[in-house]
C-alpha cells in the first residue's frame, strides 16, 4: 500500500534538516579558524613544533551532525583535539595541557579569546558576529596505534 503522505513527509523532514544544519559559511568559518590555530601551534620555533601538533575536529562537527543554536544568544560549540606526536617522558597530562595553553597565549588574539581554564581543554571564544567557541583538547597520539590503523 502506497501512502500519499510519503513525499510530503520526506519534504518536511528535509526542510527540518536544512533549518537545523549549520550554514556552509559557518562551516568554512570554523574550519578556517581551527586550521589557523593549528598552524600557530605548529609554526617553526613554537613550544610544540617538534611534536608536530595538528588540530582535528571531533564530535558533531566531525560527524557532520552539528546543529545551529536554537536560541539566538547561543553559540556553536565546536569540539577539537590537538594531537601531539610524542612528548617528553617526564610530562604528565597537566604538562601537555599547559604547553598547548602556553603556546596559545603567544598570539595576542588567542590570548584575548581564551576563556576561563577548563579541567581538560582550552576554550577560544570568537566574537559575537561569529557566535561560536572552540574547545581544544590536547592529546598525545599513540604512535603504535596510529601505525596499526594506517596499515589496516
Amino acid at each position: 500500500m502506497i501512502n500519499n503522505n510519503t513525499p510530503h513527509l520526506s519534504n518536511l523532514l528535509e526542510q527540518i534538516g536544512i533549518a537545523l544544519d549549520i550554514t556552509e559559511s559557518q562551516y568554512k568559518d570554523v574550519e578556517n579558524r581551527y586550521l589557523a590555530v593549528s598552524n600557530h601551534l605548529a609554526k617553526e620555533g613554537s613550544l610544540l613544533s617538534s611534536y608536530k601538533p595538528d588540530i582535528k575536529p571531533q564530535g558533531s562537527f566531525l560527524l557532520g551532525t552539528m546543529i545551529r543554536p536554537l536560541i539566538e544568544d547561543d553559540e556553536l560549540d565546536v569540539d577539537l583535539v590537538c594531537r601531539l606526536k610524542g612528548k617528553n617522558l617526564s610530562w604528565t597530562q597537566y604538562n601537555v595541557k599547559n604547553l598547548v595553553g602556553d603556546q596559545l597565549v603567544t598570539n595576542a588574539d588567542y590570548e584575548r579569546m581564551l576563556d576561563e581554564e577548563g579541567n581538560r581543554c582550552w576554550t577560544l571564544v570568537y566574537n559575537e558576529a561569529s557566535k561560536f567557541h572552540m574547545d581544544i583538547l590536547p592529546a598525545v597520539v599513540n604512535l603504535n596505534a596510529e601505525n596499526l590503523m594506517e596499515k589496516s
